[in-house]
């Protein structure tokens, strides 16, 4: 335990941000599965590779529809009884995915049950975050939550053709399957609800309901503009993860590069989520670092969808992973910061409702281009530079600006 003018901070926080680390690393790893070997994957199925993509469809699609009634069981259940249920549902339908792995109608049965978890686990950072941590420390402790996400995505990316190339897809299955069984495992021995006392003097007992959350949040100019960056954000991240390797695939990029340029995307937005964080919290502003970063998104994204030289996507995917990823958790931590007294579950579900919701909908559209796939980039690019244009008329967070220089918060 450690403490600083009466507000006591405890050690265990951090057995808390450990487990709850790993347990989104295993759920975006089965999430992204098949993201770069969707080629592959299609033939061992015998189907197509929509029908691979809906694996990772059914992920937002789920998201989309249970995004804010997991913000009420989060809010009434509290989050040791809400995360571990998703922990339960996540480790026995992965093993199961494992059991069944050349079932292809098991696999999207069980990655469907699997769905159902992502936002009860996906929806808790915030909150988290808040019961645990001092007001001064949120921004990197809400990166670091989502940094293990992109971790997840990135290990889905990068090392599953390695593993499929040595164990084939059904080996690769059952090795995700059981690593996810055990993970959930060990949260569910050590999570807690909450500290003996709150990390800062901020009231609990202050926040409002879920549903009047919901109302307060949607009747704020900034809220509504985070939303619309959200949308497109994640929306437009969701589409390129999942449809990297046919963005590439008339390139002559095979899947093991493919999936290193995805690695690579989510290495360098793990560097940024904490960079853009660690400067945000210290300087108290949040808005000129989600703008600046907006503004990277566009070239990078034309140069993804445009460009033919390798080491020039490769740069781009580095560009876009840092920019992108890296204002995503701050987006998160500024939402729940203009939108109080909503709680933190409520603004971050909103937002997540509404990237999966774009994802659903872009990599649906990306599939529908077909051939031309690269016009869907150019639509992704313009809808990035209005989000920009709105951005400037968001406020700042006036929670961050109050508590940076407070000793008490830190």
């Amino acid at each position: 335990m450690e403490t600083n003018n009466e507000i006591k901070v405890y050690k265990y926080r951090w057995v808390v941000l450990l487990i709850l680390f790993a347990l989104n690393v295993v759920m975006q790893i089965h999430y992204l599965a098949f993201a770069s070997i969707t080629g592959e994957a299609a033939k061992y199925y015998g189907v197509s590779d929509l029908q691979i993509n809906y694996i990772a469809l059914s992920f937002m699609l789920i998201y989309v529809i249970i995004s804010l009634p997991t913000a009420y069981i989060l809010n009434r259940f509290g989050l040791r009884k809400g995360l571990s249920i998703g922990a339960g549902i996540l480790g026995a339908f992965a093993l199961l995915k494992g059991f069944y792995a050349e079932s292809y109608s098991m696999v999207l049965f069980s990655s469907v049950l699997i769905a159902f978890a992502q936002p009860l686990i996906g929806n808790a950072a915030t909150r988290v975050s808040a019961v645990w941590f001092p007001v001064a420390k949120r921004g990197v402790i809400t990166s670091v939550i989502f940094l293990s996400q992109f971790i997840g995505m990135l290990l889905a990316l990068a090392v599953t053709p390695f593993i499929v190339a040595r164990y084939e897809i059904k080996g690769m299955m059952m090795i995700y399957g059981v690593i996810t069984f055990v993970v959930t495992l060990i949260f569910m021995v050590f999570i807690r609800e909450k500290p003996p006392t709150p990390p800062s003097l901020e009231d609990d007992n202050m926040r409002v309901n879920t549903l009047e959350g919901i109302k307060y949040f949607l009747k704020s100019r900034s809220g509504m503009i985070i939303l619309f960056t959200f949308f497109c954000g994640m929306g437009i991240f969701n589409a390129i993860a999942t449809c990297l390797e046919q963005i590439l695939r008339s390139r002559s990029f095979d899947y093991n590069t493919i999936g290193l340029l995805g690695g690579l995307m989510l290495f360098a937005g793990i560097f940024g989520a904490f960079i853009v964080s660690s400067l945000s919290d210290k300087v108290g502003k949040r808005k000129p670092y989600i703008i600046a970063g907006s503004l990277f998104i566009i070239p990078s994204l034309l140069l993804i969808g445009f460009a033919t030289n390798h080491t020039v996507v490769m740069v781009a995917c580095l560009i876009f992973g840092f920019s992108l990823l890296g204002i995503g958790p701050l987006g998160f931590q500024y939402a729940a910061e203009i939108s109080v007294p909503a709680p933190e579950t409520v603004s971050q579900s909103i937002l997540q409702l509404s990237g999966q919701l774009a994802g659903l909908v872009f990599v649906l559209g990306m599939n529908v281009f077909g051939d031309n796939i690269k016009l869907a980039i150019i639509i992704f690019a313009a809808m990035v530079f209005v989000a920009i244009l709105l951005q400037t008329r968001m406020k700042e967070s006036l929670v961050n600006s109050q508590t940076v220089n407070d000793p008490n918060s830190k």
